[in-house]
């Protein structure tokens, strides 16, 4: 398994995004409406909880293949 192209690898780097966007957004105050911020930590909340789901996901199918094979 190419885990660079694996959900997630690119649900991480998404979470970094996040991350650097608030690290800047602390220094330089870009961002003037706080409704866009509540919107970006919404993405974060949903980005975070398809990452939960999606590694228990990959972990039940490795097992279950294990258990197969």
């Amino acid at each position: 398994m190419d885990y660079t192209k694996s959900p997630l690898s690119v649900l991480c780097m998404l979470q970094f995004v996040n991350l650097a966007l608030f690290v800047l957004q602390i220094h330089y105050h870009f961002i003037g409406n706080i409704w866009v911020v509540f919107g970006i930590i919404l993405f974060e909340g949903l980005l975070g909880g398809a990452a939960y789901v999606n590694s228990f996901y990959q972990i039940s199918k490795k097992v279950i293949h294990q258990l197969i094979f």
